[in-house]
């Protein structure tokens, strides 16, 4: 049987961490809109092999 405990920690980042971690998340939003604008444009294609073949290379240059 496997146990999991759950802790609770505050984080006190420094002003460069918050500043990476703020731009992790726009850089995250952007490649999400970029799938999301893709699947709009290709009838909707939703397969997660065919978007991964599709858009797997193009995320990792881009974002």
């Amino acid at each position: 049987m496997q146990l999991t405990k759950t802790i609770k920690v505050q984080l006190y980042p420094s002003t460069s961490d918050i500043e990476k971690f703020e731009e992790t998340q726009q850089q995250f939003l952007n490649a999400c809109n970029f799938v999301s604008t893709y699947i709009f444009d290709h009838n909707f294609e939703l397969g997660q092999t065919t978007l991964h073949n599709a858009l797997y290379h193009q995320i990792r240059q881009d974002f």
